[in-house]
């Protein structure tokens, strides 16, 4: 997650750096950023909108790859 997101940016989940699926697993952040920690490193997380499945969900932003900004 090397590109800082907001609300508003489109995402797709980042499969280790291989997105086999273009378009799949697309979704809108709603919220954050929101600091935290995964074992003892920081982590950004945000919240995601999922288009499918319809679901909002939080993911650290190195699983999160940036698709178009909002302006």
């Amino acid at each position: 997650g090397a590109t800082p997101m907001k609300v508003g940016d489109l995402v797709q989940w980042n499969f280790d750096g291989t997105q086999k699926d273009p378009g799949a697993h697309v979704g809108i952040i709603v919220d954050g950023p929101r600091e935290g920690t995964r074992g003892e490193s920081p982590a950004i997380s945000y919240a995601v909108a999922w288009f499918e499945p319809e679901e909002t969900l939080w993911h650290h932003d190195d699983n999160l790859e940036l698709i178009s900004e909002s302006r």
